[in-house]
């Protein structure tokens, strides 16, 4: 009888370095053994999301074989709602003994060298004068913000129906400790929202108005946002991350986490306020390209 296992991964989605670790979960066990049928399911999951990785995996599988009942492994074989349910709160209340497992983890960093796009060569020629360097971070000043100003964020990648998505408009509103605020526009250039600053940049990086008037990094990853090198970061679930950032010839390019075990290649470029001008995104799936268009 054939067994239909639901498991969800703790994800850690980060590349992998080749590995010859050989596991002991790669036998495809009988059909009617729910512990070696369960273990096997989620190796499978796991070697797939995290190639190469056979050593944090077999340490993964192992936990999720402690943590789980046998009566449990035979409630998921037969799949349903209840079983995801109960498969999610088993991997909430160990996470620590899961996360655990994340020193056995092995990364390829590898940063795709690739010719800019002719975007972002005008981008650079056009702020040549007043783009952020790895010098400039600690002498970013947003007092020279001027009353007005205003400006949009424009993606340049066509949707698959070939269209292009609306474009975010911002207004500069004012600086406080030496933050800027803006308040958003709607498609006649009028404020939405007259009491709310909905946008505020700080010390490069980005953040968005919460509830409770409160501003969130926009991004996990803020942390890193210009740190050279390896850096890496929690995400949700206690779950950690990492990016590997070098500056070239006005650019910032890092390597991503990405979807599953695969990498994105990200290219920004930032004025001297810290404030974003391009960005390239790219995966193995596309790509997206967009730019700051200022409006005064």
């Amino acid at each position: 009888m054939s067994r239909i296992f639901i498991i969800f991964g703790l994800g850690i989605l980060l590349s992998a370095c080749g590995s010859t670790h050989k596991s002991q979960y790669n036998s495809i066990p009988k059909a009617n053994d729910v512990n070696g049928m369960y273990n096997y399911a989620n190796n499978l999951l796991c070697s797939r999301r995290h190639n190469g990785n056979q050593k944090y995996c077999d340490c993964w599988v192992g936990v999720m074989d402690d943590i789980t009942p046998e009566s449990t492994k035979l409630l998921i074989s037969k799949g349903g709602n209840e079983a995801i349910s109960e498969q999610v709160r088993l991997m909430t209340a160990n996470t620590d003994k899961l996360s655990a497992c994340n020193s056995l983890m092995t990364y390829n960093f590898e940063i795709r060298d690739e010719p800019h796009s002719q975007v972002l060569l005008n981008i650079l020629e056009k702020y040549h004068d007043d783009i952020l360097s790895p010098s400039d971070i600690d002498l970013i000043d947003m007092s020279d913000i001027k009353e007005g100003f205003e400006y949009r964020t424009q993606n340049l990648t066509p949707n698959s129906d070939g269209t292009l998505d609306l474009p975010h408009r911002y207004k500069f509103s004012k600086t406080v400790d030496n933050a800027a605020y803006f308040s958003p526009l709607d498609e006649n250039g009028v404020i939405q929202n007259q009491d709310v600053d909905y946008v505020m940049w700080k010390n490069g990086v980005m953040h968005v108005r919460s509830e409770g008037n409160v501003y969130r990094a926009r991004g996990y990853d803020s942390k890193c946002q210009f740190v050279l090198g390896l850096c890496t970061y929690e995400t949700y679930g206690e779950r950690i991350e990492a990016n590997k950032m070098l500056f070239k010839s006005g650019v910032w390019i890092s390597s991503q986490p990405g979807s599953g075990s695969s990498r994105r290649l990200v290219k920004e470029v930032y004025d001297k306020n810290g404030m974003l001008l391009y960005q390239l995104n790219k995966n193995k799936y596309g790509q997206w390209e967009k730019v700051r268009v200022e409006l005064n």
